[in-house]
């Protein structure tokens, strides 16, 4: 009994707080929702959680959707992403689009991994006429398609949707990028103390620093290639847009400054909230992340090493603005109405995800 009024008190909490956005206004939340894999097996990937725990994290987040009742949200890692974005639609009474992105080898959904077909969905209220206009890989090799797909490597995408909101047609871009450390002081001080530690030989120092500096390269340039979509894709549609995602990348990084400047974007966080650190990524808060920064892989035994190591105590140990609303040149910094953290509190101890949400509200089309 105490459980259940602990449940219906946390969800009762955002339904209070978040009333519905006023006539012209336009509420918008950005969710990386956590697939809660590992990553490695061929046949199987290893898993984090029970599927009762995958169960209770769904069902927090669709009660926390339906209290937040947001008009577009954006979400990265639904696993497998045509059933669980449909459900999602379903349970939230919305328009779903998406677009597979990690899946492995796959015939009409049957191959492997067995529990692994992860990517992107846009979701909007049913009379906002959502439609896929278009996505673009960002990295890695392979076919990734709604029926097939096969590709033994990481890849990242980027999709494209349009909505129409007062009968004007806005696009949402939605992306995910590729996890890398960023070269610089503070990985170079990682790397000092796992040598210290005596977990990196001294002598593998050279070759674990040009994986880094691969797998920072493989980011930025994600981030370049959605710049040009974005660029490509307005060509063609003159619309005004907003770009949304998780980009593993802080606002201090040098491509999302030139990503900013490039495009003209206004980042929506950053004008409501100038001296907020806005963290999306929060160990320091959100238990989830533990998982990921964790010494171990899903086993629980399998060490991770070299530079899977130095990422999980990364991921332990420092918060960060990592998830994006930005908006197209066609809005202005008025035009944003608040910007805050959701999904920052668990509910029955337990988080939705490993990353906190971002809303934003708007206060009408440009």
């Amino acid at each position: 009994m105490k459980r259940t009024i602990q449940f219906v008190a946390a969800l009762l909490v955002p339904l209070l707080l978040a009333a519905p956005a006023s006539s012209g206004e336009i509420k918008i939340i950005d969710y990386n929702v956590w697939y809660g894999i590992d990553g490695r097996g061929t046949i199987k990937m290893g898993e984090y959680e029970t599927p009762e725990a995958r169960a209770e994290r769904y069902s927090g987040l669709v009660a926390g959707l339906k209290a937040l009742d947001p008009d577009i949200v954006g979400i990265q890692e639904a696993n497998k992403v045509r059933p669980y974005s449909k459900r999602l639609a379903r349970d939230t009474d919305r328009d779903a689009v998406w677009k597979v992105g990690n899946s492995g080898i796959k015939i009409f959904g049957l191959g492997f991994p067995v529990n692994f077909s992860a990517g992107l969905a846009v979701f909007a209220r049913k009379n906002n006429s959502l439609e896929l206009l278009s996505s673009k890989r960002l990295s890695g090799g392979g076919i990734q398609r709604e029926w097939f797909s096969a590709h033994l490597e990481g890849v990242r995408y980027a999709m494209a949707a349009r909505v129409r909101i007062d009968n004007k047609p806005l696009i949402i871009f939605n992306l995910h990028t590729n996890f890398s450390l960023e070269p610089g002081e503070g990985t170079t001080a990682l790397i000092d103390r796992a040598i210290a530690r005596g977990e990196i030989p001294d002598k593998s120092r050279g070759d674990i620093v040009r994986k880094i500096e691969e797998g920072s390269r493989i980011t930025d340039n994600d981030i370049r290639a959605l710049g040009d979509y974005v660029k490509e894709t307005v060509r063609k549609y003159d619309h005004p847009y907003i770009i949304m995602g998780d980009l593993n990348r802080t606002p201090e990084s040098g491509v999302i400054r030139r990503l900013i400047a490039e495009l003209g974007l206004i980042d929506t966080w950053a004008v409501k909230n100038p001296s907020g650190a806005g963290h999306t990524w929060d160990p320091t808060v959100n238990t989830n992340t533990r998982y990921d920064g964790s010494p171990f892989y899903a086993d629980g035994k399998t060490p991770r090493k070299g530079v899977a190591a130095l990422e999980a105590e990364f991921d332990r140990t420092v918060p960060r603005r990592i998830d994006f609303i930005l908006l197209s040149k066609h809005f202005r910094p008025d035009s944003v109405k608040s910007a805050r953290l959701v999904f920052n509190e668990p509910v029955n101890g337990r988080f939705v995800s490993d990353h906190i949400a971002l809303e934003v509200v708007l206060k009408g089309m440009p």
